[in-house]
């Protein structure tokens, strides 16, 4: 899935390369994928006269790839065709597919175009495929998963020591790992990775995002702040700056920002849970009751979802129970509980943190205590200045035992 995520990523930045095409963006594409749909009905509620519909197998270094070019108003086939070939042939078979579209629709190219974008920020397939699993696991969060997706990247660097994604996965892990699991990877080792990357790829909108998440995990707020605006003015569509910088405000009481960051994240990434679930506590706060039910529901929906494609996933039944707690659904918020704690029971982590949520907006204070205490240790600078300001630990902000908690991890720690 991972691969051919990747591989429809990237058919659709070559194309919106060309003046002659409008192509919808992968926010509204990936909403139908793995979905039986009606293709003439999919081209009108898109807008577009065009779809390009294929699929991907994969097995060692053999690929079959099949492609077809439907017409939205007929519905009948432009061309269709069928490729096996080698792993190490996808950039070329990613633009010969390019091109072959490029004929069928006729488009008209300005002089200063060809038919084979430049794209290759690696040409090493497998780098290509690392930094691609990579990514997956860098988004499914538990520390498990943070390290696979740092062993990917890693991998993919020894492939070509020159690929710029990879030198930004590999950052962001890092930080992740640092505010997260207490980990201390230095601060500074991490900005250099980013300047890397940033060397050679300078508009990179990620590495700047990237950049933005380091510089706040060390309590650096105004160069992050600064760094995130950079990634959006380089690309509006860049899904970690926006849920980031959404984070970023969150923490500090600045509601709206954070509402119109986390809307424009889940809208990017279609599959997205973490951004509408803590969208509804900003709604809450600013007192919009229905967009924020509608957030919940839709949080919910897709957190089930991603539990369905990944039963071993922990991350959408913890931070859903949270959710669910602090809406008032306690039994279902206990369920989800115990489906986490059967899926890893030994587990002392981040995560943690969302079981503390859960059982606080319960009304289980010392079970909520508890997990504080067993996970406070690990919390960096960003997830401290979260704490602080968690509407969903306000059933515990009068106890002794938060407010010593809160005194012994005063002052903020730079990594």
């Amino acid at each position: 899935e991972y691969f051919a995520d990747g591989i429809t990523e990237d058919l659709i930045t070559d194309l919106s390369k060309l003046s002659g095409l409008f192509v919808v963006g992968r926010n509204s594409v990936f909403v139908y994928k793995g979905k039986a749909t009606n293709l003439q009905q999919v081209a009108r509620e898109l807008g577009v006269r065009h779809i390009l519909e294929g699929s991907v197998r994969k097995s060692g270094q053999r690929l079959r790839i099949t492609g077809q070019l439907i017409d939205g108003v007929t519905g009948g086939h432009l061309w269709a065709d069928r490729y096996d070939r080698e792993l190490t042939d996808i950039f070329a078979l990613q633009d010969e597919i390019t091109r072959t579209i490029i004929e069928q629709l006729q488009v008209r190219l300005l002089d200063t175009e060809t038919a084979k974008p430049e794209r290759a920020p690696t040409r090493n397939a497998d780098a290509y495929t690392c930094v691609l699993k990579g990514r997956r696991f860098y988004h499914m969060r538990s520390r498990r998963y943070l390290e696979s997706a740092r062993r990917c990247f890693l991998e993919a660097l020894e492939r070509d020591p020159n690929y710029a994604r990879a030198f930004v996965g590999l950052a962001d892990c890092d930080t992740r790992l640092n505010d997260w699991y207490g980990d201390r990877n230095p601060v500074e080792e991490i900005l250099a990775m980013i300047r890397r990357a940033l060397e050679i790829e300078p508009d990179m909108a990620d590495a700047y995002a990237a950049k933005g998440l380091a510089l706040q995990i060390a309590g650096r707020d105004d160069e992050a702040a600064q760094a995130y605006r950079r990634a959006l003015e380089l690309d509006p569509q860049c899904y970690e700056a926006h849920h980031n910088f959404a984070r970023y405000h969150r923490a500090r009481k600045n509601h709206a920002d954070a509402v119109r960051h986390f809307v424009r994240a889940l809208e990017i990434m279609p599959d997205d849970y973490r951004s509408p679930l803590l969208a509804a506590g900003d709604f809450d706060a600013l007192g919009k009751r229905d967009e924020r039910d509608r957030s919940l529901r839709l949080g919910l929906n897709r957190a089930e979802e991603a539990i369905m494609r990944n039963p071993t996933h922990t991350d959408p039944l913890e931070l859903g129970a949270a959710v669910l707690a602090g809406s008032g659904e306690h039994e279902q918020a206990r369920e989800w509980l115990e489906r986490a704690l059967d899926l890893d029971p030994d587990r002392i982590e981040i995560q943690g943190y969302n079981f503390a949520c859960a059982y606080a907006l319960i009304g289980e204070t010392d079970q909520a205590l508890d997990w504080l205490e067993r996970i406070i240790g690990n919390l960096g600078h960003s997830q401290r200045v979260w704490m602080k300001a968690d509407p969903d630990l306000d059933p515990l902000r009068d106890h002794p035992r938060f407010i010593r908690l809160l005194e012994t991890q005063a002052g903020d720690v730079q990594r």
